[in-house]
């Protein structure tokens, strides 16, 4: 504590700011103010002398150690120096651990550390970096047209997340793989690979890889290479934490129809053989400008031929996923409402009801158009429903979730 008093003392001109001392100064009052603090800096020196930490220790409380390295014999003082030191390190991850889930930028966190530093004499790293443990080189591999792929690894996160785990278990995994804009103005994408595991509902969806570039990944065994192969040696000889086996299997991947086509390998969901199901063949309407697949009965695809690449008609590339021992078939899961219902029916009766180009006939008028948009505007929804809806003017900038309470909700009432 002396120690404390001692170096605020000593800096106790450095308090005075800049700012005051120029006024001060200007108005003549400058060399009373500085006999002001000069006095009281006396006073708080006589009451602390201000004597050297390190001086302190050797005068008054010396360490002494054993010849025979034995035994050696710590002060007091030592002992409340690496129980601060103790204490900083669970503040260093206090703050590291609010930083993040509060999104701190780096430069308050800076600032933040040095006010902490300066006011309670800690020693706290001074750069932020150290504090949130940054890494200072991140691999990255380069990947075509400019794209970079950063890959985490699967057996860290797992190892990570079961770090306490005492006893062998099985566990299961949902892979997630789906594009996701950075900022509005760019054209650049995350596109990361998502897993969360069935058995833990719990615990979060942990990301093993990202990849960086101008739209999707252009080829998709170069994105999905080092996933697909760690996976593999996971799924033969499981992961040992604490002297238990982990092992691991694949329940299913998760992803909307775009990226579905896209990990696959297959053509794009409204192509002539897009159906990820059946051998189905659609056929193109001029009227609705849309592809459709009229027949029910269409054989159904297996996986054995999908691994042997004998739907040329729908199969584009080789995917490495055929790998995995999964189902190529089943266990890529069909179940996007969001491009299928929201995204895609809801989308074109709107646009064709407005504007009329699914049928003239059935094109509303200027005032049903008004009164719609009209009641759209100044219902409001329940608390769980959060987005507000907008008028027919924006439907084509509507978002997912605004075609799906037109479709649940309104719809019903109009």
């Amino acid at each position: 504590m002396l120690f404390f008093i001692s170096i605020f003392a000593r800096k106790m001109y450095k308090v005075i700011l800049k700012s005051k001392l120029v006024k001060a100064k200007k108005s003549g009052t400058y060399s009373r103010l500085l006999r002001k603090y000069r006095d009281r800096y006396k006073k708080v020196a006589a009451s602390a002398p201000a004597v050297d930490r390190v001086d302190l220790y050797a005068e008054e409380n010396p360490i002494t150690f054993s010849t025979d390295n034995q035994s050696k014999s710590v002060d007091s003082q030592t002992i409340n120096d690496v129980t601060l030191k103790s204490d900083e390190r669970n503040l260093i991850a206090d703050i590291r651990k609010w930083a993040a889930e509060h999104h701190i930028p780096q430069l308050a966190l800076k600032s933040l550390i040095g006010i902490l530093n300066s006011n309670l004499g800690l020693q706290l790293p001074k750069d932020p970096r150290s504090i949130m443990r940054t890494p200072r080189n991140i691999d990255l591999v380069p990947m075509k047209e400019k794209g970079q792929y950063w890959h985490q690894g699967l057996e860290s996160c797992l190892k990570r997340i079961f770090r306490d785990m005492s006893t062998s278990m099985s566990i299961s995994l949902n892979v997630n793989i789906d594009g996701l804009p950075i900022y509005k103005s760019t054209t650049k994408n995350f596109w990361p690979i998502l897993c969360n595991i069935y058995e833990f509902p719990e615990i979060a969806p942990f990301t093993v890889g990202i990849f960086y570039g101008i739209g999707k990944p252009k080829d998709v065994n170069e994105f999905m290479n080092a996933f697909v192969e760690e996976l593999m040696s996971l799924i033969q000889s499981g992961i040992s934490i604490n002297g238990c086996q982990l092992s691991i299997a694949i329940r299913c991947f998760i992803c909307d129809t775009p990226a579905r086509s896209f990990i696959k390998g297959v053509i794009s969901f409204n192509g002539k053989y897009g159906c990820l199901k059946c051998t189905t063949k659609g056929r193109y309407s001029m009227l609705s400008k849309t592809m459709t697949y009229p027949e029910l009965t269409a054989p159904l695809r297996t996986d054995a031929k999908f691994r042997s690449m004998e739907y040329t008609d729908h199969q584009r590339v080789y995917t490495p996923l055929v790998k995995l021992p999964l189902d190529m078939i089943q266990d890529i899961v069909v179940g996007d409402s969001l491009h299928l219902l929201e995204l895609g029916v809801m989308k074109k009766l709107l646009t064709g009801w407005r504007t009329g180009s699914l049928s003239l006939k059935a094109k509303w008028s200027t005032s049903q158009k008004t009164e719609i948009s009209e009641y759209l505007v100044s219902v409001k929804f329940p608390a769980e429903i959060h987005r507000q809806m907008r008028s027919l003017e924006f439907v084509s900038l509507w978002k997912g979730l605004e075609y799906r309470n037109f479709l649940n909700y309104y719809g019903f009432v109009l």
